[in-house]
């Protein structure tokens, strides 16, 4: 009999969702939303109550299945997710499942007729439920409980104007001349005029980033396994390491790994 670990990790592997987006069409920095629920109606109403909520300062998408979810799916893409509990094929809690195997701690919000999947939601670290029908205010009162958590991010310079980047949505950076080639999740690739040093002052202080090369920069909660001489991340990009440099940075990485499993990260 599988374990909930296991069944979890096989749905996130079926629906390929353990890689990254190259791109994401949207606004750099903006609230990303997702709606899943298998009742056009109740998306409706429940869109209608974020959109009055959130005005435009969130970007919000529909599904409807837990399978068209998943399909699009990657850790990372939203700050929130809305799941209605009892769709059929995949289910709400089949996708908070596959969320979490993934290792994404968005914050996941139930929608359902019922309170009797409190404890499965307990254990996916659910934000909150609501019933259906709920009314706006019930929204409004969760949202506020819930604030999405602080998470650490950049401005860099685009288009005279500065752009706000989540530093878990950088995957790596390299070096190009007197411009920086930024690898986001999310984002796909992004052209910044600023010179590798004056980035890397921006980045080194926060202990996932690493100089793994010359001109070359990688975001070490991204990096999946390492060969001889390349880091290898989730989405399968491989990173290169300089080869006088490969033992420091392997034993980095491992360091890294390590102090962030006794919960010092």
């Amino acid at each position: 009999m599988q374990d909930s670990g296991t069944k979890c990790r096989r749905m996130a592997e079926k629906y390929d969702i353990l890689k990254y987006k190259r791109a994401v069409e949207g606004r750099p920095g903006a609230l990303r939303i997702a709606v899943v629920d298998d009742l056009a109606r109740d998306r409706a109403g429940l869109l209608a109550y974020l959109q009055r909520f959130y005005s435009s300062d969130a970007m919000i998408f529909e599904y409807d299945s837990g399978e068209a979810f998943l399909r699009d799916y990657r850790p990372g893409d939203f700050s929130r997710v809305f799941l209605d509990c009892c769709m059929g094929g995949v289910s709400g809690m089949d996708a908070a499942n596959a969320i979490r195997a993934a290792g994404d701690d968005c914050s996941i919000v139930f929608t359902t007729t019922s309170r009797d999947f409190a404890v499965d939601g307990y254990r996916v670290r659910a934000a909150g439920y609501l019933v259906k029908p709920y009314t706006y205010e019930e929204l409004s009162a969760l949202l506020l409980m819930d604030a999405p958590r602080e998470r650490p991010f950049v401005e860099l310079p685009m288009g005279g104007a500065g752009v706000r980047l989540l530093l878990c949505h950088i995957l790596w950076c390299q070096a190009q001349g007197h411009y920086v080639l930024v690898h986001t999740a999310g984002d796909g690739e992004m052209t910044v005029r600023i010179s590798f040093t004056e980035l890397s002052a921006l980045l080194l202080p926060y202990p996932q980033f690493l100089v793994c090369g010359r001109g070359c920069l990688v975001n070490l909660d991204q990096v999946k396994s390492f060969s001889g001489s390349d880091f290898i991340l989730h989405d399968g990009t491989r990173v290169p390491i300089r080869q006088r440099e490969s033992e420091a940075a392997v034993r980095a990485y491992a360091d890294y790994q390590f102090r962030k499993a006794r919960g010092e990260l």
